[in-house]
């Protein structure tokens, strides 16, 4: 019984000497490979080799991190021999230790030595001792020894690294993919055109990969304040639309804050060099630019309530003798009162409700307004809204009286139509009609807005003749509580432009609106989406987001938009829904998915190498995925990186064209005031 326990244990200290062999064979290892570098350069010194000379002092130097050498390969070996099942883990740890151990027997004299030193000199001075051999040494082992331990965990050697999608062959779940940048210069090359369009075009962006270049691989955010993080920003070329194909007009959706006006205003406003007429309810594009479209030679006019500046009438582009003239009426109609799909002016007699009563006022002020455009016994400059908004002052019973004298004697035939029609309301209905039209005309009887669309400070056919660009300075307050004098004003534009009939001779003219949401239903912006590429008609519309469009035109407006529209953008996207829509509309490809699995065995009792088995196996499939996620485009695009969709061509991703990125643009341009300034660099 005794020999039987005696040959078992002496067995079992056996295994576990071998098991711990490396840590007993590393000092041997690592003093054999010492004195075998150190036989070698003695056979140098003795050939001949000069110990001045390069090769011999770089041999030198590698002299402790060569001995290195032992230890590391034991360490290895040992490794190696575990992952395989061939000995115990013990081995490969004992491994590890000699490799540690040789590299503090390295670096200990030198540490020692530099120590003694500490009390009578800093540490920069005893640095400049240091054997920067032994120091290069540690380096070594401490770099193999940390590799000996991630082995030693299950860890690879290599950093964790995002392997890139690959893509499938076949066509099955699509073939989306991104616009080559080379495409998008091709086709937004409007600026390198200059010679052929000389009116230049519409800032669409720049022309390089924002999710490609430096400062976005490295995960930075944009920095308005810092060009480091800028990148390729300001340094790439334009991509310019020339307006030569397409319906022509653009949408940009990006959030509040997110840079629409430095990316898409002021860059085309300092390369569109033909009319243009911009609403800018922050008023700051007028201050900044104004001396820019100067010195292009166009005549810069703001229209602002604040100042009054830039008052116009709004009726002056109105010509009694066209036989639309009352479709006219009925539209400057519109802007003043708003316009409703449920409220019409001709709504029946039989109509119940808000309905009735709302198209019934209009009525009154559509009757007002056709009598006052044919008074032949009013002077050209009292045809306009601020004599519309004396006689809408009209107390009820006087109101009356008007009608039943413009019934009488107006020489506008619809005038007289409707008033016959309004006389015959009952005294209860007419006081609720008088009501509703003052309540839709109330804005009028602020004098600084009727003024503002009354004025002479230029006429409409100077924005047809090509040659006046002009800024709608409209506060943002005012546009909210009255979206009507935004309403006039930009419809009386767009319609004097329509009824040119296409004949500019300033070329097509621009209309960049900015919160365009804030105007509601229109249906002069509808006519032009619908028919202004034939005269001469260019809307770019920003907005916040895709819901302020279905808000203000319904889902079958949307629709009708984005088929009109030759490219929208997208940028700065927060919301989920948004971001939805966008990855949806970005389309599929196929990928290939490589499913791996490894599986490892080993079987043996405690102290004993035993049996070990490995097997893997690897399937290849293919599924549809998004050429950009909903997390990606939210998390991954930056506020200088923009998605755009154009008619008949691949999505296009690309940077914004922010002006104070590029030195020739701000060299033109005022301060922002709005803005802080940026870093220079």
């Amino acid at each position: 019984m005794f020999g039987r326990l005696s040959y078992d244990l002496v067995k079992t200290l056996f295994k576990a000497t071998f098991a711990i062999l490396p840590l007993v064979i590393w000092y041997p290892a690592w003093r054999y490979a010492h004195a075998l570098w150190g036989g070698a350069l003695l056979d140098w010194h003795r050939t001949g080799l000069s110990p001045a000379s390069v090769i011999y002092r770089l041999g030198y130097a590698a002299w402790p991190s060569i001995a290195l050498l032992g230890p590391a390969i034991t360490m290895a070996t040992a490794l190696l021999l575990r992952r395989s099942g061939m000995v115990l883990p013990l081995t490969a740890i004992a491994g590890v230790l000699g490799m540690a151990a040789a590299t503090v027997f390295t670096v200990w004299p030198e540490a020692t030595r530099l120590l003694g030193y500490r009390s009578d000199f800093a540490w920069s001075a005893i640095l400049n001792a240091a054997d920067m051999a032994i120091f290069y040494a540690g380096v070594v082992g401490f770099l193999a020894t940390t590799a000996g331990v991630r082995m030693l965990m299950g860890k690879s050697l290599h950093a964790q690294s995002v392997k890139p999608v690959e893509r499938a062959s076949s066509d099955i779940f699509g073939h989306a993919d991104w616009m080559d940048i080379r495409e998008s210069q091709n086709l937004f090359g409007g600026s390198a055109k200059s010679t052929a369009n000389p009116r230049g075009g519409v800032v669409i962006g720049e022309a390089y990969r924002v999710d490609q270049d430096a400062p976005a691989r490295r995960g930075q955010k944009f920095d308005p304040c810092d060009p480091k993080t800028w990148g390729k920003g300001g340094k790439s070329p334009l991509l310019t639309f020339d307006l030569s194909w397409g319906g022509t007009h653009g949408l940009v959706f990006a959030g509040s804050g997110a840079y629409k006006t430095v990316s898409v205003c002021v860059p085309t406003l300092l390369t569109w060099r033909a009319s243009i007429v911009t609403l800018d309810p922050s008023s700051e594009l007028a201050p900044m630019l104004t001396g820019a479209r100067t010195a292009m030679g166009r005549r810069v006019i703001s229209i602002d309530p604040m100042t009054g500046s830039g008052a116009f009438n709004a009726l002056d582009w109105l010509t009694k003798s066209s036989p639309l003239i009352d479709g006219d009426l009925r539209s400057v109609v519109d802007w003043i009162c708003g316009e409703k799909h449920t409220a019409t002016r001709d709504a029946p007699h039989g109509a119940s409700g808000k309905a009735f009563f709302e198209g019934r006022g209009k009525a009154i002020v559509e009757t007002l307004l056709s009598d006052i455009v044919f008074d032949k016994n009013l002077s050209d400059d009292k045809r306009n809204l601020v004599t519309l908004a004396q006689r809408l002052a009209l107390p009820e019973a006087k109101m009356r009286n008007e009608l039943a004298r413009i019934f009488e004697h107006s020489s506008s035939h619809r005038a007289r139509h409707l008033a016959g029609q309004l006389m015959g309301l009952v005294a209860e209905t007419f006081s609720g009609v008088y009501g509703n039209m003052s309540e839709q005309t109330e804005w009028l009887a602020n004098p600084a807005y009727a003024k503002l669309v009354s004025g002479n400070s230029f006429r409409t056919a100077d924005l047809v003749a090509g040659k006046l660009d002009l800024f709608i300075n409209i506060p943002m307050k005012v546009l909210e509580s009255t979206p009507a004098l935004a309403r006039v004003v930009v419809g009386s534009l767009l319609n004097a432009v329509y009824e040119a009939d296409g004949v500019l001779p300033g070329g097509r003219i621009v209309f960049l609106l900015d919160e365009v949401a804030r105007l509601g239903y229109m249906t002069s912006l509808a006519r032009a989406r619908d028919a202004g590429r034939k005269y001469g008609i260019t809307l770019v519309m920003l907005y916040q987001s895709e819901g302020q469009l279905r808000e203000q035109w319904g889902d079958g407006g949307k629709s009708a938009w984005f088929e009109s529209a030759s490219w929208r953008s997208y940028a700065a996207i927060g919301s989920l829904e948004q971001a939805r829509a966008v990855s949806e509309a970005l389309g599929e490809h196929g990928v290939v998915l490589n499913s791996e699995t490894k599986n490892r065995g080993k079987s043996a009792k405690p102290v004993e190498i035993g049996t070990a088995s490995t097997g893997a196996s690897e399937q290849r499939s293919e599924r549809g995925r998004r050429l950009a996620t909903v997390s990606e485009i939210l998390a991954d695009a930056r506020a200088d990186e923009q998605f755009v969709f154009v008619q008949g061509r691949k999505p296009l991703r690309c940077g914004r064209a922010i002006y104070f990125r590029r030195p020739e643009m701000v060299a033109k341009v005022e301060r922002n005031r709005f803005a802080p300034q940026a870093a220079s660099g």
